[in-house]
């Protein structure tokens, strides 16, 4: 539900660049309206009924034109934070954040060089993959908990003693969990938040797996259940 997406949205821009403010506080603004639209015409493009009418260039106008602005807004938003992270960045000495932006810019100073743009389709991909799937996770997780209160319990009791009276997360923290990700692990097996796979073959010769003939330089897809 939209709970679970805004929940999704906040761990998505938190952890992975700092933006929860911009994104989540208030409701109505701009980026958080920008990050509605871009799922609600996605969701649009991937339904059954509308799917391929939308590649249709008169098709769903009105819908494109936003998504393309709302696009535009987040990369701005992006390519101006990105800026202002490297400057900074290379101004200190120590860690600036400590998400994963500053991860993807330290490492970009010793490898081989990546444009801004670059990292702002990799925040695109974060976004994107990272926000609906959590959501879809977290909604059906919840839900086999509900329908079997003696495993919630566990779960539950498991949490308590792990986290005890702390105020605050810590990664060794998530180590002790066991049980809780054995749900979790459960939960993807029964519904997986992607229902297919894909991979391109090899385009130099066709192989043979397991008497399989996988032709060469194909797309291959197969559901994840």
């Amino acid at each position: 539900g939209t709970g679970m997406n805004r929940v999704a949205l906040e761990i998505v821009c938190t952890c992975g660049f700092s933006l929860k403010e911009d994104f989540i506080m208030p409701e109505t603004s701009d980026l958080n309206k920008a990050t509605e639209t871009i799922f609600e015409v996605m969701t649009m493009n991937f339904s059954s009924r509308s799917r391929y009418s939308f590649m249709l260039p008169w098709k769903f106008r009105e819908e494109k034109t936003r998504l393309k602005d709302s696009c535009a807004l987040l990369r701005g938003t992006m390519r101006k934070l990105l800026t202002e992270r490297m400057e900074k960045n290379t101004k200190e000495l120590e860690d600036v954040s400590n998400d994963i932006l500053d991860h993807i810019i330290r490492g970009n100073s010793f490898s081989d060089k990546i444009s801004v743009e670059d990292v702002i389709d990799d925040f695109f991909v974060f976004l994107v993959a990272g926000m609906e799937t959590t959501a879809i996770t977290m909604s059906c997780l919840v839900w086999l908990l509900l329908k079997h209160p003696e495993i919630s319990q566990k779960v539950v009791k498991e949490v308590n003693e792990v986290y005890g009276e702390k105020d605050e997360l810590e990664f060794e923290d998530l180590n002790r969990l066991v049980y809780l990700e054995q749900c979790i692990k459960e939960c993807l097996r029964m519904h997986p938040p992607a229902q297919m796979s894909s991979r391109v073959s090899p385009k130099f010769n066709n192989v043979t797996v397991d008497g399989l003939l996988i032709l060469k330089g194909l797309v291959y897809f197969w559901p994840n259940r």
